[in-house]
């Protein structure tokens, strides 16, 4: 039987990058703690064996009308979505004791720019297609592929997540998938009532791939020199990066403005606002420039777009 790690507050992550650029999975360690996920009960335990295969986020406690595996960022499980290039979400979830049947649901939230408030808050939702939970023991994968270009994917809705939202034209997929501050893995489908019941849940490998560009310099490759500009804004932990990093993009449209003088010109781009683009060196999101952002740079070293 594994023991039981009792945490409270956790600073440290420990992500594990895969041989892919762009997955990143938490798998939980003594280092990681929760990792700050959560099922809102204040009584999850580190557990060190039992998992998929072994350290997973344990809570018995729950009296709910359905347990939501629970990230509230800043994270790198949100923040700008469209910038990271965000392709799909997944978690690995089992039940000991609960409603039978019970579908899961991956809910995207905003809370509109007001953290404090969260009555206006609205999400994005989709419902998995695959297995639904029962109280078996057994742990199940879900994966859910999003898409951030554009209009709202297939199967994907818009849906109030406040006790007094109320949606407008401007409650859009495009301004929430740049500002996505909770994402959680709900066993409910949207729109359906659900009984209030006891549960026994644990969850696993927290999992987001992404394809974000370390491009900081323009040139459409990552290379060491985009490493040095990254390391040139790193911070202390906690600490956010002091201003963008401002780049065109090769290949951006330009127009050229003679100034007063005949021998000088001014280069600006033209049509798309976005030809200029403030890029990030917080790559993961999470508020501040470390050796996380430095991994993940280093995971797109030689690949051109």
């Amino acid at each position: 039987m594994g023991k039981k790690i009792i945490l409270t507050t956790c600073l440290l992550l420990a992500f594990s990058f895969s041989a892919q650029a762009g997955e990143f999975k938490e798998e939980f360690s003594v280092q990681s703690g929760t990792a700050g996920w959560f099922f809102g009960t204040g009584n999850e335990v580190l557990e060190t064996a039992g998992g998929n295969p072994d350290y997973y986020v344990h809570d018995s406690t729950l009296s709910s009308f359905g347990p939501s595996a629970t990230m509230i960022g800043p994270s790198i499980f949100t923040g700008n979505f469209r910038f990271k290039r965000v392709s799909s979400l997944g978690i690995d979830l089992k039940m000991d004791m609960g409603s039978p049947n019970r579908p899961v649901t991956l809910f995207l939230i905003t809370d509109r720019g007001t953290p404090n408030d969260n009555s206006d808050d609205f999400a994005a939702a989709y419902t998995h297609s695959g297995d639904v939970m029962n109280a078996d023991g057994v742990w199940r994968s879900y994966d859910f592929q999003i898409s951030v270009n554009g209009a709202i994917a297939a199967g994907w809705q818009v849906v109030p997540w406040g006790t007094n939202t109320t949606l407008t034209p401007a409650d859009s997929w495009q301004y929430l998938s740049r500002n996505i501050t909770t994402t959680a893995f709900l066993l409910q489908e949207p729109g359906y009532m659900y009984i209030l019941d006891a549960w026994d849940m644990g969850l696993d490998n927290p999992r987001i791939t992404m394809n974000v560009r370390a491009d900081f310099n323009g040139d459409n490759c990552v290379t060491s020199a985009d490493i040095a500009i990254l390391r040139s804004h790193m911070t202390s932990l906690g600490q956010p990066q002091q201003g963008p990093i401002v780049i065109q993009p090769i290949g951006a449209p330009v127009r050229a403005f003679p100034s007063e003088e005949d021998d000088e010109v001014s280069i600006q781009p033209v049509g798309d606002p976005e030809a200029l683009l403030e890029i990030s060196a917080d790559l993961d999101g999470d508020g501040d420039v470390d050796f996380i952002d430095l991994k993940i740079a280093r995971t797109e070293l030689g690949e051109c777009y």
